[in-house]
């Protein structure tokens, strides 16, 4: 298999940083073109749902203002008052119906034709009058309809539009009977003052209601001093659009204005009027009530009620950009919250697809890809031209240093390669005008420090050995002379303390007591010291004899040593009896075992006897033993500082020990290729797992 060059690596790495650099570049683009796409959309959006509550401010004040003119107009005033006392003259007069029914549906059609002329160069959706909170005649873009008087009780009478348009007025004797539409109730809730009210209705409609109540004066006509029993003796006078406050002012000796009736105004929002505004504005536009359970939108955008009502809550100011995903199309959305005379009425919402967005896109990486792909081809030439001054000097250098460094075999390339001798260390003859004869300056002096080297590095090594071996048995023998050095006073010392201590023990005060005390436990602690402090230095310098090693039999050994300690502080060791055979040193294992035993047993709780388990669990081809107790616990903090060495968590006083054991056991483990850790928890125990190979 032939090697590439380096004029073909360096050409590839060429190519390849030009497509890396010319694909981050697309990918930029790519993400920038829609970043700005999503930008544009979203202006638009927002623009749009501005201008959509500017225009709803508006209109509903247009709306209000025209329907109080024509409530409170002079005309539209007295058919009401006329048709108000005609009401009352059938009502207390029920023995002669029919002979006032005529003469007050003739009055409902007059006002009725007043009212269609407002209803269609308003824009109203419905205009309906009642009289004493009940539905007297009404007329919307649909039909016309009034309530009448049949054999004592009352029924609706509707009619439809004509060809061209307007209603049949003038053949109302021949209107059916038929039902409310459903924007029309049969009463109106009572007001004392003009209302504005929005609400949406199931049939996915939003209605802006404009309710303007009509208060006057009512009185009986007197003759002689007698009131005339006859309705046809009550006066109607002094209309006007009833306010909170007028409701309660009269003139000395007069009845107070009360209301007689009302006109509701509606403005239906619905589907067409959504069409209507997507066709003007090119987007989605959709109405939802402010608590989200009314939606009333061209595309379904699958919005939760409950997430949209608490929006509406939390961000009664703000205007919401959000990215839908429904049915694998994506959309960009605004949200905000309209709200009339400081009141929440309605959620406005404008929606755009981002499918205009992705076509955008795919024309600017078609451009991007060409431009691209002429920037590869031209890049790639130019490269190959000028690479062969940049290589040819290059190579001849790689050739010098191959002749100098290594024998390589041609014919059989696995064989090992073979350093040459110091001799054949040559140094380089290449001539060359940039960083290449640099280069070659630097391998010539290498080449001469190596040759010096070479011929100094086997004499410089032995005599490093021979002084490490010297000074490694110094500090053995220091370590052993004061060792021995210490042992003599130390046992003297410890000695003599115990002579007192059995003897004169007796004849000391506890202060005495108290100081013999501590003698004998310091110098308890200082042979301790001595010995790990060995032990921990031996480690490495002596020799590892591994080989099978039964570990049920090491922890029966060491259950009879701990048997009197155990039974002593009144605990319980158990030991697994299917423990199984390691390799290691049963030496180094034996101390191993015996520290973490002993830790078990002395850093026990004074509240709970002392437990203290041995088990094992096998993991590929090694070993885990287990040894857990249910004493004080280590905190996290410490459960890697405990194998330091002279590491301790407890005062002397507390719990007997070097702070060497553990540091001990961690490198006498290492040593047998295993590993050492700890998981614990404080006052609840600690378990030391020790990992050993396998027989």
């Amino acid at each position: 298999m032939r090697v590439s060059g380096i004029k073909s690596k360096l050409l590839l790495a060429f190519v390849t940083i030009l497509f890396i650099m010319t694909g981050l570049n697309v990918g930029l683009a790519i993400y920038l073109t829609n970043q700005q796409s999503e930008r544009e959309a979203f202006t638009s959006l927002t623009r749009q749902t501005i201008l959509l509550q500017n225009d709803l401010q508006k209109a509903t004040l247009d709306l209000r203002a025209i329907a109080q003119k024509t409530a409170g107009g002079t005309d539209n005033l007295s058919d009401l008052a006329t048709i108000y006392a005609q009401t009352q003259q059938i009502i207390t007069n029920s023995r002669q119906p029919a002979e006032y029914e005529r003469v007050l549906v003739f009055n409902k059609v007059i006002s009725l034709n007043r009212l269609q002329v407002v209803l269609r160069s308003a824009g109203f959706s419905s205009i309906a009058v009642y009289v004493d909170n009940e539905l007297s005649h009404y007329v919307t873009t649909a039909e016309a309809g009034m309530s009448v008087f049949r054999a004592g009780h009352k029924a609706l009478i509707k009619t439809g539009q004509n060809q061209a348009g307007e209603l049949e007025f003038d053949n109302w004797p021949n209107w059916a009977e038929g039902d409310l539409p459903s924007s029309i109730t049969s009463q109106v809730t009572p007001v004392n003052r003009p209302t504005i009210s929005f609400y949406f209705t199931p049939e996915q409609r939003m209605v802006l209601q404009i309710v303007i109540p009509i208060q006057a004066v009512t009185q009986t006509v007197m003759r002689n001093n007698i009131t005339l029993g006859n309705p046809a003796g009550l006066l109607v006078n002094q209309l006007s659009i009833a306010t909170s406050e007028t409701l309660n002012q009269s003139a000395p000796g007069q009845n107070k204005p009360v209301i007689i009736g009302a006109f509701v105004f509606q403005k239906v929002f619905d589907q067409a009027f959504l069409e209507e505004v997507a066709s003007k504005t090119g987007l989605l536009p959709a109405l939802y009530s402010p608590d989200g359970l009314r939606q009333i939108q061209i595309v379904d955008l699958k919005i939760n009620p409950a997430d949209l009502g608490q929006w509406a809550r939390e961000n009664q100011a703000v205007i919401d950009q959000r990215i839908l995903a429904v049915d694998r199309e994506s959309y960009y959305q605004t949200l905000s919250l309209w709200q009339f005379e400081e009141k929440p009425q309605l959620i406005i919402g404008f929606a755009q697809s981002a499918a205009s967005t992705s076509q955008k896109v795919r024309e600017t990486v078609t451009g991007l890809v060409g431009v691209a792909g002429l920037v590869l081809v031209v890049g790639g030439v130019v490269g190959y031209l000028l690479f062969d001054r940049l290589v040819n000097p290059i190579r001849a250098l790689t050739a010098a240093v191959s002749r100098i460094g290594l024998s390589v075999q041609q014919e059989s390339p696995d064989r090992p390669v073979t350093p040459v001798a110091s001799d054949k260390l040559v140094e380089i003859d290449l001539r060359a005008d940039d960083e290449v004869q640099q280069l070659t300056a630097a391998f010539n002096a290498m080449i001469r420090q190596l040759r010096q080297s070479f011929e100094t590095l086997e004499e410089r090594v032995a005599h490093r050995t021979a002084e490490l071996e010297a000074v490694n048995k110094d500090l053995e023998a220091f370590s052993y002379s004061v060792s021995h050095d210490l042992r003599a006073p130390l046992r003297a010392v410890s000695g003599f303390a115990a002579i007192l201590a059995r003897r004169h023990r007796a004849n000391l005060n506890d202060e005495g007591q108290h100081y013999l005390d501590n003698i004998v436990q310091a110098g308890e602690q200082m042979g301790r010291l001595i010995d790990d402090l060995l032990t921990y230095s031996r480690l490495g310098r002596s020799s590892v004899h591994r080989g099978p090693v039964a570990l049920r039999e090491i922890f029966t050994l060491l259950a009879e040593e701990f048997a009197g300690r155990v039974k002593e502080i009144g605990g319980r060791l158990e030991i697994a009896d299917d423990l199984p055979v390691v390799m290691g040193d049963k030496t180094l294992l034996t101390q191993i075992f015996t520290n973490l035993l002993d830790n078990a047993l002395t850093y026990r709780r004074a509240d709970v006897p002392a437990q203290v388990t041995v088990t094992h669990q096998t993991e590929d081809k090694m070993v885990i033993v287990r040894v857990s107790d249910n004493g004080i616990g280590i905190a996290p903090e410490y459960q890697e500082k405990i194998f330091n060495i002279f590491q301790r968590l407890h005062s002397q006083e507390e719990y007997p020990g070097t702070g060497i054991g553990l540091a001990t056991v961690k490198r006498s483990v290492e040593m047998l290729g295993g590993r050492l850790w700890v998981e614990s928890k404080v006052g609840q125990g600690s378990a030391f797992f020790v990992k050993l190979p396998k027989e």
